[in-house]
């Protein structure tokens, strides 16, 4: 925030895998609702009271769906994105669309990298400190928790924002990182001064 605020609100910002590092919320859908997952010698189903603002809770799931919803970084927006008066931001990760998020992904998206090893399960929960936790994003939520600020122009997967730049054929590949990433195109332009 300092730094938008000494160039007076303006500001291009990029970020690559940035959102996936904000911690999230994990969910399981019971027979009765929604229940929180939190962890206690393993996982624990508490009642999840108040939901977080998500577009994903709008979806239609069978009973024990996982989702997960990034709400640190939701509030990690709120506390800059009213202080940003003109630029473009460009926000890289993997994820989807909340309808192409868990189709086939019933346990959800969290999972964890140990040594290049991908884990999941209870798994995600051994070697704490020495893996790194993570989670597919919404697109779906950053374009409407960030709507009342700013304006989306696009979002594409990598393969598309990079095909007319020339890249490396494996970034391009939609089996790959070309269709796993997606670009998250968004703007707020300068209100010019009214005379």
């Amino acid at each position: 925030v300092d730094a938008m605020n000494a160039y007076g609100g303006k500001a291009v910002i990029y970020s690559n895998e940035l959102v996936d590092a904000f911690p999230c919320r994990r969910f399981e859908l019971a027979d009765d609702g929604w229940q929180e997952i939190a962890v206690a010698d393993g996982e624990v189903l508490l009642p999840a009271g108040e939901l977080p603002g998500s577009s994903i809770f709008t979806r239609r799931f069978q009973v024990g769906q996982r989702v997960e919803v990034h709400e640190s970084y939701h509030h990690w927006l709120k506390s800059w994105l009213p202080q940003w008066q003109a630029g473009r931001m460009l926000t890289i990760d993997y994820g989807a669309e909340a309808q192409n998020l868990y189709p086939r992904q019933p346990d959800g998206s969290m999972r964890a990298y140990l040594l290049q090893q991908r884990l999941t399960g209870s798994a995600i929960y051994d070697n704490m400190g020495r893996q790194d936790l993570t989670a597919d994003v919404n697109f779906t939520d950053l374009i409407e928790w960030s709507h009342p600020w700013i304006t989306t122009n696009k979002l594409q997967t990598m393969g598309d924002f990079l095909s007319e730049s020339g890249a490396q054929k494996r970034l391009l590949d939609p089996q790959g990182a070309g269709g796993a990433f997606k670009v998250l195109d968004q703007g707020k332009q300068e209100r010019s001064a009214r005379p």
